[in-house]
């Protein structure tokens, strides 16, 4: 498969919520999810059918849906519990007719205990910050209810739907930037009188009609992997050569100054019971959270030297953050490398970002960390952003690179 000379692409458009929700994509928020018509055209393109794309950065599992639907086997990797369980939900084809079935018990159920027994509630920080007593009562009803399902995929769609509907009615504040938790304001909060069951029986309804559009979209008998595990140690998790195609949007830079997964993803994870002990150990897992010595002249990135050495006369401590962050990210970037077959395509879509106030072209500097590794740079696009990235930057555009693996 080759670009054939042609370097004329139609996702450089602005896309509606509808177009981005499409199939399985609008089941549940998280942060940063890659424009799924960016994925589509890069998979169908720069692949053929049966091949496997991989995504080390896999979050929610946008990359994987559009590679099955595309015919494509599909690898995705990520360090986010909440993330792997929303990548294997959306990768996976269930009866519509089954899942509204249950959905008919779970709240025959719920219903029936509500006000009959006092449910056991999760051992959550501030509990009644987050939640009304009454919304957390009912939530803790569903969830009990949920934990019976003694099938693992059909329970883990439910699950799915249960996070999705705990953001829905929690006090988490929605009205500036959804992805930076923090509660209502007071005021807010008297006009906040949510509906627990009733959003649940509507997000279920609207999930099941997105798995069945799935099943409906997916042509080819084609498989998906969803691990947990490190990008900077991906050969030993995906094994060496294993792809023929790379897409991903990897973060920005290091959680604490930029998308703080990890914070998003609490709430859920402690509703879910998914490992909410380890998440101190996912947030240090994650890229640049470990202080790295500050050399300048560490990295091949002509573009990142001069970036760091203005940073350094501001604050040597956000230099050193920074540089953290891309000595970890070189280190991805080397396994995607070995993770891809010869003659085979990798595609990053990357925002830039700010440090002290100063731009740091982050498509640039993959640029040139991916050709010191042995890439070919073939295309580097910009595509206007639409929607807030960051706490409180908007990004202006994001690069989509397109290199080769020779």
């Amino acid at each position: 498969m080759t670009l054939e000379g042609d370097s004329t692409w139609t996702f450089l458009r602005r896309y509606s919520i509808e177009e981005a929700h499409q199939f399985t994509h609008g089941i549940h928020l998280y942060p940063a999810k890659m424009v799924p018509q960016i994925a589509r055209e890069l998979i169908s393109r720069l692949s053929d059918p049966f091949d496997t794309v991989l995504d080390p950065f896999c979050g929610s599992g946008g990359v994987l849906v559009e590679s099955i639907i595309s015919g494509r086997n599909a690898i995705g990797v990520d360090i986010n519990d909440l993330a792997l369980l929303l990548a294997r939900v959306k990768t996976t084809v269930l009866s519509r007719s089954e899942l509204l079935e249950f959905l008919r018990e779970i709240m025959r159920e719920a219903e029936g205990e509500i006000g009959n027994f006092k449910p056991e509630m999760p051992h959550i920080p501030n509990l009644y910050h987050w939640f009304k007593p009454s919304v957390a009562a009912e939530l803790a009803v569903l969830r009990n209810a949920i934990s019976k399902i003694e099938n693992t995929k059909i329970r883990e769609f439910f699950l799915a739907s249960f996070s999705a509907t705990m953001y829905a009615v929690s006090n988490i504040r929605k009205s500036d930037n959804p992805y930076f938790i923090r509660a209502k304001r007071p005021n807010e909060l008297k006009l906040h009188n949510p509906h627990v069951f009733e959003t649940f029986e509507r997000i279920v309804v609207k999930n099941s009609a997105a798995i069945s559009s799935l099943e409906e979209a997916k042509k080819q008998d084609v498989w998906v992997r969803v691990k947990k595990g490190d990008a900077r140690y991906l050969v030993s998790i995906v094994g060496r050569g294993s792809a023929d195609l790379v897409v991903t949007s990897p973060p920005y830079g290091e959680e604490k100054n930029t998308m703080d997964y990890t914070r998003f993803s609490k709430l859920s994870s402690y509703w879910l019971g998914l490992n909410h002990e380890n998440l101190k150990e996912t947030k240090t897992s994650s890229l640049g959270a470990v202080p790295r010595h500050y050399g300048r002249d560490e990295l091949p990135s002509k573009t990142l030297t001069k970036i760091l050495n203005e940073i350094e006369l501001k604050s040597k401590s956000r230099a050193t953050e920074v540089f953290s962050f891309f000595a970890d990210y070189f280190s991805c970037l080397k396994q995607m490398y070995e993770a891809l077959k010869e003659e085979t395509y990798c595609c990053i879509v990357i925002g830039d970002r700010t440090a002290s106030g100063l731009l740091v072209p982050n498509g640039d500097v993959s640029r040139e960390l991916c050709e010191n590794i042995g890439f070919q740079s073939l295309e580097a696009l910009k595509r206007k952003m639409y929607v807030k990235a960051l706490r409180s930057n908007v990004i202006a555009s994001e690069n989509i690179l397109i290199m080769k693996r020779n």
